[in-house]
């Protein structure tokens, strides 16, 4: 009798503890969380990366975009995520401006920085999100934040094309110019919320393919004296509160042009 009476009380314990969780609980493994679930945390990490990395190096964030289709399980599929920033900065000087970033990040996200010989950035925003830094180029550092693989839901990405006569429109006009054509089409592929309120906004315009000059730094030159990038296939600088990247596709000789605006202190 008594025996029944414990394993009746048991299930019911057992059902009220697994609704509660349901409602409450937080995932223990990324699996269980989707990309609409990461999607806040990684844009919160570039947002705080790009304050970490202060005014020094020249920023360009890219979309929110698919890396690939995972496996959750041998029957289930999911999908993997991430948002980058690139930072253009004088060559040699990758090692400390990773060491800024690592230091400038909350604590929470337990930040390191490899050495000179291993330029490398290993962070973790939470909710299973990677923050990953490497240096592909001398004088380009590259921070992505990585959903890993997860439940593809919640991922869709809008784009908008900046009002006529925005800080950003302004910002890319002297270079649609230098390059001689007009863009192909404009995207707005970050709109992330700054902490003081306002948003960090990346705004880019495409050209075709075959649009690339021979060589970005002759053509554009004109429009900074001191730019951070200053090469056949990229031109970074800063035009008043604006962070713009011309850079070219090697391949398909197609030029992005990327106007960036940061959150205030």
């Amino acid at each position: 009798m008594w025996l029944k009476i414990l394993t009746g009380v048991w299930i019911i314990a057992l059902a009220i503890g697994g609704g509660w969780y349901a409602l409450h609980g937080e995932p223990s493994v990324r699996e269980q969380t989707s990309i609409g679930n990461a999607r806040p945390v990684v844009d919160r990490a570039i947002v705080d990366v790009v304050a970490a990395v202060g005014g020094g190096p020249v920023v360009a964030v890219s979309g929110f975009d698919r890396v690939k289709s995972c496996k959750i399980t041998p029957v289930r599929s999911g999908a993997e995520f991430h948002r980058g920033v690139d930072l253009y900065t004088s060559p040699g000087s990758e090692s400390a401006i990773l060491h800024m970033i690592a230091s400038g990040l909350p604590a929470r996200y337990h930040a390191h920085a490899g050495s000179s010989a291993k330029l490398t950035l290993d962070a973790d925003a939470g909710d299973f999100v990677a923050v990953d830094g490497t240096v592909p180029a001398p004088g380009l550092i590259r921070i992505e934040a990585d959903t890993g693989c997860r439940q593809d839901r919640g991922a869709t990405v809008g784009e908008s094309s900046p009002p006529a006569g925005s800080l950003w429109a302004a910002a890319l006009a002297p270079v649609l110019g230098a390059l001689g054509q007009p863009a192909v089409s404009y995207a707005t592929v970050a709109d992330l919320a700054c902490p003081s309120g306002g948003s960090l906004r990346s705004v880019q315009a495409s050209l075709p393919p075959g649009s690339a000059p021979a060589s970005l730094a002759i053509t554009l030159r004109t429009l900074a004296a001191t730019p951070a990038a200053a090469s056949r296939t990229t031109f970074a600088f800063r035009s008043g509160a604006v962070d713009v990247v011309t850079a070219a596709n090697p391949t398909s000789h197609a030029v992005t042009v990327t106007a960036t605006t940061r959150c205030r202190a």
